[in-house]
This record gives C-alpha cells, structure tokens and sequence, in this order.
C-alpha cells in the first residue's frame, strides 16, 4: 500500500496501518509533520508525475524534489542542528525558501550522503 500525500496526513495513517499491511509512504510537502524515529516502513518525498492502474495494481511515477534522500537518513539530527537558517526541521526536508546555500547540512551529513542538492531523480516506489 502506497499512503501519498503531506507528512502531517499520511504519518498518522501510515502508523495506524503498518501493523496490518505492506505500508510505503511518499510525502509531497517538503515541510510539516515529523518522521518517527523507528523506521516501520519506506518513507520517501517528491513529487507524483504519474498515476497508472487500478485498484491493488498502481505504479506511481514520482521525482524526488527535495535534497535529502529520506530512505539514506538516518535521523540523527545532525543537518537540523548544522543549518543556520534553521531550514531543517523533524520532516528532515529542506526548505528552499529559507536555504541560503550555506551546505553546513552536507557537511554535518558526512559520509552518511542523505543529502544531494544536485539530485532530482524519477523514481517508482
């Protein structure tokens, strides 16, 4: 089951079925609502390009439109602390409009590389 839509509606869904069903998230805003720490299921953001199928037989076409990957965070609050416009918050997506490209996040980051602010990458979950 694919939940899409803002952190702050599809989280709580997402925590209400996981016990129950294959549950995979794709969040659309890049801001608001938080990520729970325990990764129950896939958790990714973008943007849908595409919706084809029927009933239990979809294929989403999306493009990751935000600069960290949240299936290779690991949620260790380092870009949230590191960023000094505060432009990172517990979504752990990054917003654009605050972001002065100081890149203190792709430092903090380090060899974990959640974060690509060269990476718009189509995607199918």
């Amino acid at each position: 089951m694919l939940i899409v839509g803002p952190a702050e509606a599809a989280i709580p869904w997402a925590e209400k079925l996981a016990g129950q069903l294959d549950v995979n998230v794709l969040l659309t805003s890049q801001h608001g609502g938080e990520l729970p720490s325990e990764r129950r299921y896939p958790v990714w953001s973008g943007k849908v390009k595409s919706v084809k199928g029927y009933l239990g037989e979809f294929e989403v076409a999306w493009e990751q439109d935000n600069p960290i990957d949240l299936e290779v965070c690991t949620r260790c609050n380092a870009c949230i602390h590191a960023c000094p416009e505060q432009a990172i918050d517990f979504s752990y997506q990054i917003d654009m409009d605050k972001c002065k490209s100081h890149r203190e996040c792709v430092k903090a980051c380090g060899d974990i590389r959640a974060i690509d602010f060269d990476a718009r990458r189509p995607r199918a979950p």
